[in-house]
């Protein structure tokens, strides 16, 4: 039995780390944030390995918004934090929340 004053917190650890990305579509942000070329995120994405807040997404051209829970499958979750700040040139300084 469980007593009636029994609360469950679930508590998410997470490593941040910055990227800068030229722009908030899924290809872009899965080869910035897991390091791999763009045409290895395109294929990835279309091969149904990608999901945003846990619905499998396979346009490339799929843009993200800030909180989208990103999912590829062997290589880890992230939580997509844009920021405010962009570069000289004007791209954008986003973070990545991964799920430890």
């Amino acid at each position: 039995l469980i007593p009636h004053d029994f609360s469950l917190t679930i508590v998410n650890d997470f490593k941040k780390k910055e990227f800068v990305a030229t722009s908030l579509r899924l290809d872009k942000l899965i080869s910035v944030m897991f390091g791999l070329s763009r045409a290895k995120a395109m294929d990835a994405i279309h091969m149904g390995s990608v999901k945003v807040n846990h619905k499998v997404i396979e346009q490339t051209d799929y843009l993200c918004n800030n909180n989208d829970i990103i999912s590829f499958r062997r290589h880890g979750r992230v939580k997509l934090q844009v920021t405010a700040r962009t570069t000289k040139a004007g791209n954008y300084i986003v973070e990545g929340l991964f799920y430890l």
